[in-house]
């Protein structure tokens, strides 16, 4: 764990804002999503407050890469095999949150980078043992916003979490 001495400083803000039951607020310099409903619902509130605000974000895998291999075209090619890898996991997710997925990709218009941007972590993790447990949440979480807010937590009617590895081509 890594102690922060002085606040955090950020060039990008999330704007604080309500749609329908969802909020996006500030615990400090920590940007918080709250979701609730269906998992369309959910995607049409996570879109609204987390991602049209930061569309960057769906960037960041290529971004990641290219800052790796210090070249744009060679991370274009690397994560062609990342996509397929993370196309693989989406059947894995619980059904509630693939829907959500889903719409997300439908709302935002780009199934592809909604996808490697909410996937990337979990292949970046992986252990190479091609395994899948779901294990049902605890409690529902308020969770800071994140690629597409699953993956950094949020709540929802039916909220399960998976931890998904899988086999490396």
């Amino acid at each position: 764990m890594t102690v922060l001495d002085g606040p955090v400083t950020s060039a990008f803000h999330y704007p604080e804002g309500v749609h329908g039951p969802a909020s996006l607020m500030y615990a400090g310099p920590i940007p918080l999503l709250h979701v609730s409903g269906r998992p369309e619902e959910i995607a049409t509130q996570v879109v609204a407050l987390a991602l049209r605000p930061a569309v960057r974000l769906l960037d960041y895998p290529l971004d990641l890469l290219a800052n790796h291999f210090r070249s744009r075209l060679i991370a274009r090619l690397a994560v062609r095999p990342l996509d397929r890898l993370g196309n693989r996991l989406l059947p894995q997710f619980p059904p509630a949150h693939r829907r959500e997925l889903t719409s997300i990709a439908g709302l935002m218009g780009d199934a592809r980078r909604v996808f490697r941007a909410n996937t990337l972590l979990d292949l970046k993790n992986s252990r190479h043992r091609g395994d899948c447990s779901v294990a049902p949440a605890s409690r529902p979480l308020l969770a800071a916003a994140g690629p597409a807010g699953r993956s950094w937590g949020g709540t929802s009617t039916s909220s399960h979490w998976a931890t998904c590895t899988t086999t490396a081509c």
